[in-house]
């Protein structure tokens, strides 16, 4: 544990150990070695030996990479000096990023194409802008939207997507209280672009999930059949179902398809259900 720590002119950081670390107001500069090949602010990798780092109001100035691996609360990164390659990244098998309250440069956050590895950032410069990206997706808010909504999910797929990974992850889930026990529609809007080839009804759906007996907690699913037959433009995906009792659904968003880098999906931010 350790609580306002400056490190400055600081070539090798922060690296993880096989303890855990607690740290809070921590400065580190690394501003002489942004462009030194292999520096890294904090570096905990090895994501898949169990490292554990939480911090809290951290900042961060040069180095070639700011961050790889950890929870933080309160980052920000590159503000005097720009880091030499990626702000925020992966770079091994099980490596987990989760950030809340980040000022950072949002082109200079990855993770690696085709692995489980993951990023996610509440609060990415402004609040409520938030952002996923994982070796097979990113999924971030947008203005760009339809209706009533104030945004969209905006999902861009990655190469060398897993069908079995895409099939165990929603690209968002929303929940709706006490829907009665009554046939519903629920309706969202959804548009691509850049598809030569529109994906599926079983590669890109949303998904409700509701209580299907008159007691206890069992639930099933149901998804739409629609499909895109334009880019850019808005195109309603509805599911039709009814629940056996009163409560609480969620709906869900899944995209199953990558063509070759340039094509996007967005999924409008209003549900509406009649």
């Amino acid at each position: 544990m350790g609580e306002k720590l400056d490190f400055i002119d600081c070539k090798g950081g922060l690296n993880g150990g096989s303890y855990g670390y607690y740290l809070k107001d921590i400065y580190l500069d690394g501003s002489s070695y942004a462009t030194t090949t292999g520096t890294v602010g904090i570096n905990l990798k090895d994501g898949e030996r169990g490292y554990r780092f939480l911090a809290e109001n951290v900042r961060i100035e040069g180095y070639y990479r700011a961050v790889i691996g950890g929870v933080f609360r309160n980052l920000q990164i590159g503000q005097t000096t720009a880091t030499g390659l990626m702000d925020i990244a992966t770079l091994s098998r099980g490596v987990r990023i989760i950030c809340k309250g980040v000022k950072a440069d949002e082109s200079k956050i990855d993770a690696r194409v085709g692995y489980e590895e993951e990023i996610f950032i509440e609060d990415l410069n402004t609040p409520g802008n938030n952002i996923w990206i994982s070796g097979f997706y990113k999924v971030s808010r947008t203005a760009n939207y339809t209706g009533n909504a104030s945004d969209s999910v905006k999902v861009e797929p990655r190469t060398q997507v897993s069908p079995e990974f895409l099939n165990a992850f929603p690209l968002f889930e929303w929940k709706i209280t006490n829907v009665s026990a009554a046939e519903h529609t629920v309706k969202v809007y959804v548009k691509g672009s850049g598809w030569t080839t529109f994906p599926t009804a079983d590669e890109l759906y949303i998904e409700v999930e509701y209580y299907d007996e008159a007691t206890g907690t069992h639930t099933a699913t149901a998804k739409s059949s629609e499909v895109l037959d334009a880019n850019d433009t808005w195109k309603a995906f509805t599911v039709t179902f009814t629940p056996a009792q009163d409560g609480d659904i969620y709906v869900r968003g899944y995209l199953k398809k990558y063509e070759d880098g340039d094509e996007v999906v967005w999924f409008n931010g209003e549900v509406e259900i009649t």
